[in-house]
């Protein structure tokens, strides 16, 4: 055995594996038999399961097994943080940052947004200054914290998140809402929160008369060649059907409705309006139970608070989980921004030992087959049957499974390893001109370095490109700024982007990214302010019948392409240098002091 695997063995003195026993949150809205497959739980009461929560949140913390009791598990982790949550979780979160359910949809949940840190920060402090008691029922900030949160499917699964494109919003309408709702034809995304406002805060004295003219408009959409018209009209109907009288069924009108197969998952960051619909998800979320709804509910709604948490920009991002196979065990991971926590599964297809280093305090959930699991304390192995839970400290080193079956693994998500500095080129993918795409497809695919810094290249876009590599590409989906949204989401400073977009580029240089567009031109803060102004001088004198039309189409030379290759060796160049002399600054704060 290694000396720090004695070590460890020898700071723990305790088993480093419980079972857990979870709570069942019981909802009109939830499905019993989509829970009951995948987790044990006990189905006494005629309120349906919605949700088994594993985690240590105060409202409804899981219990874990001792010897002759069971406790619950944040009131063990705030007598012995560093066993419980491990070193480096206790030191940065203080507590379990993340909460993983099971949720099973049988009628739509409610239309809701989940508040971002500063938002819930001054929410909770708020709802605390007014003494509203945690468990009432006008209370919206259960917890000082933001709710980011992963779904990924179980089974097929349908939700309603982001907005759609103001144009589609404005076609799915139809002329008597639009005319009823004032509905401009030049409506931008900014323009959607006040339409939002003014649907869900219409008087319920006059809602039956636009609720007949919805309805009337989803029974005229249900028969259009346009299935995604005609889904929406038959999910408003839907909504109807569940919740009569509520405004929130015009959510079924301005938001994306998603399909997800099992496995593929979902990213709700703060800000987006969503609702799931149907079908079984395991969800893991930053340790928040903080919503703010707008309807499709029978508890508190608080239209103006959603509008002012609402961001119109932000949207869900499809998750491709990332697949590799180790020692007959097929691992997937979930990435997503959030940084407290990570989802993965484990795929054991034949007997042997597999070993997983751990990063922090995890929950594992056996869903199919039956493990046995090993750690450096147990004396003997502890069986994992399907349907069954347990939690690992984060002050055990690492884990053995044997046996056969899928196992799900929650933990906070690794910290970004600093060794070798990384830079991101960003591309739109659905704007990308074809002479330039063999030379971004051999960046892409040569994995040189440059200058001594890893390059990675990501192709962003709303649909596949087949002549682009697929480990490289992001699919978004559809919607008008949906790619931009992606790339400003997740472009780190020091990054570079390739952009046609002016407003894009204005933005990523306010991030501290490189930009340039596709004829090598540079943007910084004052080109950026240049072109802004002599964009919206022609725009002003087209408009006066002064300046003619933009030309159409884009007359491309041999000239441009190597323009544009030029500037981008150079930029690579200026980016990879910035991204090492940031990396020994960080590094040389980290290092203790007299080292």
């Amino acid at each position: 055995m290694h000396d720090h695997e004695e070590s460890h063995q020898t700071s723990l003195q305790r088993p480093c594996a419980y079972r857990l026993v979870n709570p069942a949150m019981r909802y009109a809205w939830g499905r019993t038999e989509g829970i009951e497959p995948y987790i044990a739980i006990e189905t006494e009461g005629n309120i349906p399961v919605g949700e088994v929560w594993m985690g240590a949140h105060p409202k409804a913390p899981s219990s874990v097994v001792l010897e002759q009791q069971t406790e619950p598990l944040d009131a063990l982790i705030a007598r012995e943080p560093a066993y419980w949550l491990g070193e480096q979780t206790a030191l940065q979160w203080r507590e379990l940052p993340f909460l993983f359910k099971v949720l099973a949809a049988g009628a739509p949940l409610s239309l809701q947004v989940h508040p971002g840190l500063e938002a819930a920060q001054r929410g909770f402090a708020r709802e605390n200054a007014a003494t509203i008691p945690l468990l009432d029922p006008r209370r919206t900030f259960k917890d000082p914290h933001h709710k980011p949160e992963l779904a990924v499917a179980l089974t097929p699964f349908r939700a309603l998140a982001g907005f759609r494109s103001p144009e589609e919003i404005s076609a799915l309408f139809g002329a008597p809402l639009a005319e009823r709702l004032e509905l401009h034809a030049g409506m931008s995304r900014d323009d959607l929160p006040a339409l939002v406002r003014t649907l869900l805060n219409w008087p319920r004295a006059s809602f039956s008369r636009i609720e007949a003219l919805l309805l009337a408009r989803a029974e005229e959409l249900i028969s259009s060649s346009n299935e995604a018209y005609a889904g929406a009209g038959r999910l408003a109907l839907e909504l109807h059907h569940h919740y009569p009288g509520d405004p929130g069924q015009f959510a079924a009108f301005f938001l994306e409705q998603l399909f997800l197969q099992p496995g593929e998952g979902l990213f709700v960051p703060a800000g987006v309006m969503h609702a799931y619909l149907e079908g079984s998800i395991l969800e893991i979320m930053a340790c928040s139970d903080n919503v703010v709804r707008g309807g499709l509910t029978a508890k508190f709604v608080d239209v103006d608070l959603l509008c002012a948490v609402l961001d119109p920009a932000a949207s869900p991002i499809r998750v491709v989980p990332q697949r590799e196979e180790q020692d007959g065990c097929i691992i997937w991971k979930w990435n997503t921004p959030a940084r407290e926590f990570q989802l993965e599964a484990r795929e054991l297809l034949s007997e042997g030992t597999h070993r997983i280093v751990l990063e922090g305090p995890s929950v594992l959930l056996c869903t199919e087959g039956a493990v046995s699991l090993q750690c450096p304390s147990l004396p003997s192995s502890m069986p994992l049957p399907a349907r069954a839970s347990v939690f690992v400290p984060g002050a055990a080193p690492w884990i053995e499974l044997n046996g056969r079956g899928r196992v799900w693994i929650a933990h906070p998500a690794p910290a970004p390893a600093p060794a070798s500095p990384t830079i991101t080129l960003w591309i739109d993918a659905d704007s990308l001109p074809r002479d330039l795409r063999p030379l971004l497809v051999r960046r892409a695919t040569s994995r040189k370095p440059v200058h001594g810094t890893e390059l990675a290249v990501r192709f962003v876009g709303t649909r596949p490109h087949a002549d682009l590599p697929a480990d490289a590409m992001i699919v978004v989906p559809q919607g008008e700024g949906s790619t931009d949204r992606y790339i400003i989401m997740h472009a780190q400073q020091g990054d570079l982007c390739m952009t046609r977009d002016l407003p894009l580029a204005e933005q990523l240089v306010s991030q501290g990214l490189l930009v340039l567009n596709d004829r090598g031109d540079v943007f910084d803060e004052t080109t950026v302010a240049e072109r802004r102004s002599i964009r919206d001088a022609m725009a002003e004198l087209r408009a006066l019948g002064i300046a003619s039309p933009s030309p159409r189409g884009n007359m491309r030379t041999p000239a441009d392409t190597k323009r544009f290759a030029d500037a981008l060796d150079r930029l690579l160049l200026k980016a990879a240098r910035g991204k090492q002399q940031a990396t020994m600054a960080a590094r040389k704060s980290s290092r203790p002091s007299g080292s």
